[in-house]
């Protein structure tokens, strides 16, 4: 297994690239599952670079990825650990504000963590 900051390396590449050259996912299947992998990485570190590079690519609205990538944040709000949770439900917040319908799912998701035992997770989904 590579290294956490090799993994973090990799999730900035694939997420540049993505969003850089969008027709990339579709001649190269494999980058969208790639990133979307790095969510369940055993690193909080990678896991959080790698929902803030999924929300990213979700303002993005291509229509690649946009179910696969909504799905996968979606099994992020129950994540393990506190900080990713926290981070995926100020991250969906702040980008539902500006298209609310694309998030509508996962904010009501958001809305179930306001009974979290976190604080900060509670805190964060109000």
């Amino acid at each position: 297994m590579e290294d956490e900051s090799t993994r973090l390396k990799g999730v900035l590449l694939l997420s540049q690239l993505l969003a850089e050259v969008p027709a990339a996912s579709r001649e190269v299947p494999q980058l969208l599952p790639a990133l979307v992998s790095k969510l369940t990485d055993v690193s909080v570190a990678v896991r959080a670079a790698t929902v803030e590079a999924a929300v990213g690519l979700l303002k993005q609205r291509n229509p690649l990825w946009t179910s696969t990538l909504l799905a996968a944040l979606s099994e992020r709000i129950m994540d393990p650990e506190e900080r990713v949770r926290a981070l995926v439900v100020r991250s969906v917040c702040d980008a539902a504000v500006a298209d609310a319908p694309l998030f509508a799912s996962q904010l009501r998701e958001i809305g179930h963590r306001v009974f979290d035992k976190r604080p900060s997770v509670r805190n964060a989904a109000r």
